[in-house]
C-alpha cells in the first residue's frame, strides 16, 4: 500500500514524544522525549537514530519527503525566571499562598509542553494561572527573562509583561539554578 513501516515494531524506540515542523529553507524540526513536565533532549545517538529513520540509510528505506532535507534540533528546555511582587489578601498565609503561585506557573508550563509545543508563551496567560491562586489579588513584574540552556542566568532574553516569548527549544521551565528560582524571586505583599 506504499506506506512505510516495520515488520515488527519495537515500542522501547518509538521515544519521541513532542515534534513540530517548522517550514523554512531547511525545513525544521523539533523534537523532544519524556512526559510533560519532565521533557528533555534526544542523546546524540537516539538523533541519529531519528535522521537514519528520516533519511534512511545504506539498508533501510527512510520515510521522509524527497527533495526535502530537513535539520533536526533537539535541546533542554528554556528556562524563564520571573520575578515579581505577588499581591496577596493579608488574611491569607502568604507561605501557602506561594507554594500554590509556584505551582500555578509550573503546572502552566507543563500544560504549555503538552498544548502547544513550539509555540508562543503570552505572559498574560501566565498573569491568568497566577490569578486563579486562591489568595492572590495581583501579580506586578518587575523583570522576566527566557533564556535557552545554554545560556546563562542574566544573559538571557527580556520579556515585556504583555509580551510573549517563543522558546528555541520548543518547551520551557520555570528558572531553577539556584538562588534564581521561583521561590527566590516571587516576592510576597500584603495587598492594602
Amino acid at each position: 500500500d506504499y506506506v512505510p513501516y516495520y515488520p515488527t515494531v519495537d515500542e522501547s524506540k518509538q521515544i519521541v514524544t513532542r515534534c513540530a515542523v517548522i517550514d523554512g529553507s531547511p525545513v525544521l524540526i523539533k523534537v523532544a522525549k519524556g512526559e510533560v513536565g519532565t521533557l528533555g533532549q534526544l542523546t546524540v545517538a537516539e538523533m541519529d537514530a531519528l535522521k537514519d529513520y528520516y533519511f534512511g540509510t545504506s539498508f533501510s528505506q527512510g520515510i521522509g519527503i524527497t527533495g526535502i532535507a530537513p535539520t533536526f534540533s533537539t535541546s533542554d528546555p528554556d528556562r524563564m525566571k520571573i520575578t515579581a511582587d505577588v499581591y496577596y489578601q493579608p488574611q491569607s498565609d502568604p507561605a501557602v499562598v506561594k507554594a500554590a503561585v509556584i505551582v500555578a506557573i509550573n503546572n502552566f508550563f507543563a500544560t504549555y509542553q503538552d498544548t502547544n509545543f513550539n509555540g508562543t508563551v503570552f505572559m498574560i496567560s501566565v498573569t491568568d494561572a497566577v490569578q486563579t491562586v486562591a489568595g492572590v489579588t495581583q501579580i506586578v513584574y518587575t523583570a522576566i527573562e527566557g533564556r535557552d540552556a545554554a545560556t546563562a542566568v542574566g544573559a538571557g532574553t527580556s520579556v515585556d509583561p504583555q509580551g510573549s516569548y517563543a522558546p528555541d527549544a520548543g518547551y520551557l521551565i520555570s528558572e531553577d539554578t539556584a538562588l534564581h528560582t521561583l521561590n527566590d524571586s516571587l516576592t510576597m505583599v500584603p495587598q492594602v
